[in-house]
């Protein structure tokens, strides 16, 4: 095949999380909190000799209500007693930073009413906005949940620095090629009535390079083609990298990709793996990621109904991992339903 040139933005590695654009949910049809604390300190009141227990018991009453230790102990106290009672009133407000500390996503997230992946947790607040994860496991707790971890090893992204759901057009921050069509909360790419050896490309202009990793979540349409992500794309000369599934009516199949200045037609780089069944409904939803560590890149696929599959690529001479990111159809219609750059 010959190639052809062509919400929103939150970063948590940073600490700071902005939402600029959000998706839709994937059942669409295609091409048509922890608690809070009283005032504490209250338990801490002294009384006269005669009036000390009662008021310390109200008093301890009163941090009751941000712990129910600070309560009992100054119900059941007498003068001192009580007053230490709400000094551990007190202690019990400090349980409200452990409350605080349980939502596992982006830290003093807004919501913004919007879930892309319907796992019941708002897009602003998701650690992993592209891909469900209800439960918002973080195991190494870096801010980026697991579901968005690199597979071989969670040490190796640890924030979202980008994250589209197609929400608002124009999209500034793309180059989009003949053939895609922004629409709310879907990018639509129709490259199925260019003929034979063609292909279409969308990109992210801020190039990537060092440790990153992109990703989509697409739906296939119409055609028995490619699509899939691109990485290393030279703005100057062309040449790309690309983590691609192959739909034909008998496999889907994972491949590594590779276009180089001066070269007519894409090469593969090894061999393909199966992906999926071919049988596997075009709505289901699939997800397509490229993780590069320097010289070091992994393609790994996954779909909603649990397959999966993994290839890797080391750099060399002529093929770098460096460059601007973004999607590829090559004879296919798909709809992608989100892109995501990690750090």
């Amino acid at each position: 095949m010959r190639a052809v040139r062509s919400f929103r933005l939150f970063v948590l590695a940073s600490g700071v999380a902005t939402l600029v654009a959000c998706g839709s949910s994937s059942g669409e049809t295609l091409f048509e909190s922890g608690g809070t604390s009283g005032a504490a300190g209250h338990g801490g009141v002294a009384g006269s000799a005669g009036q000390a227990g009662a008021a310390a018991g109200a008093a301890g009453s009163e941090a009751g209500s941000a712990g129910s230790a600070g309560a009992e102990g100054g119900a059941a106290g007498e003068a001192g007693a009580a007053g230490e009672a709400g000094a551990a009133g007190e202690a019990g407000a400090a349980g409200e930073a452990g409350a605080a500390g349980n939502g596992g996503g982006p830290p003093e997230c807004k919501p913004i009413g919007h879930d892309e992946d319907g796992d019941g947790v708002d897009d602003a607040c998701d650690n992993c906005p592209s891909w469900p994860n209800g439960d918002q496991s973080d195991g190494d707790m870096d801010g980026l949940g697991n579901s968005c971890e690199a597979s071989a090893n969670e040490s190796i992204l640890s924030g979202i620095e980008y994250f589209e759901s197609w929400m608002q057009a124009p999209l500034a921050q793309w180059e989009l090629s003949e053939g895609y069509v922004p629409t709310q909360d879907l990018l639509k790419a129709a490259d199925t009535s260019c003929g034979q050896d063609c292909g279409a490309n969308a990109l992210w202009k801020k190039p990537l390079s060092g440790t990153y990793g992109a990703e989509s979540v697409f739906q296939k349409g119409d055609g028995s083609g490619w699509g899939g992500v691109l990485v290393a794309d030279k703005e100057n000369d062309g040449g790309w990298v690309g983590c691609l599934v192959q739909f034909s009516w008998t496999s889907h199949t994972l491949g590594l990709w590779k276009f180089t200045a001066g070269a007519t037609y894409v090469s593969q780089i090894g061999d393909s793996v199966t992906a999926e069944d071919a049988q596997t409904p075009s709505g289901s939803l699939r997800r397509v990621r490229v993780i590069v560590q320097g010289p070091n890149l992994t393609c790994d696929f996954e779909n909603d109904l649990g397959k999966s599959a993994t290839l890797s690529a080391k750099a060399g001479d002529a093929m770098v991992f460096q460059g601007r990111a973004g999607l590829r159809v090559y004879d296919l219609n798909a709809a992608y339903r989100s892109f995501s750059v990690f750090r």
